[in-house]
């Protein structure tokens, strides 16, 4: 299962949900694979948000690190599902890129962009995020996708 989160510009929300599912595949030993896009990424963007990067390394004491990319149709084709983080977003990889209707779901709550805002705005948008992402894979990833615990 090859599941990519989407976003505005990769910086903030869809970067804090990847890292948030591989924490979460990783302790629940999931052979899923996960990674980030944004619809409207800036050409000048070079890494994670600082503020995201800190939220994850406050919960999960990880070093996170993403080169933010922009979704195409040809990316979105190596993967299972997209995860968009609110329906605007999923509006626009449908209707703007084209992206297959079967694979887009939506976060089930819908995630604010924390884009410019505190810290402490981060880290409550991390915890959205994570909860969102443990109930969407604990409801997506196959018997199949889980490893038995050695």
């Amino acid at each position: 299962m090859k599941i990519l989160f989407i976003c505005t510009g990769n910086t903030c929300r869809s970067p804090m949900a990847q890292a948030a599912a591989e924490v979460y595949a990783s302790k629940k030993n999931l052979t899923a694979s996960f990674d980030s896009a944004g619809v409207a990424v800036s050409p000048s963007s070079q890494f994670v948000n600082p503020n995201s990067a800190k939220a994850l390394f406050n919960a999960y004491g990880i070093r996170f690190s993403h080169k933010p990319q922009q979704l195409t149709r040809d990316l979105s084709e190596k993967f299972d599902i997209i995860v968009a983080m609110n329906d605007d977003i999923a509006a626009f990889a449908r209707n703007v890129i084209g992206i297959d209707e079967k694979k887009l779901i939506v976060m089930s709550k819908r995630i604010p962009d924390p884009f410019g805002y505190s810290q402490e705005i981060y880290n409550e948008c991390l915890k959205e995020i994570a909860n969102g992402v443990t109930e969407l894979i604990d409801s997506v990833i196959s018997e199949e996708d889980r490893e038995e615990v050695k």
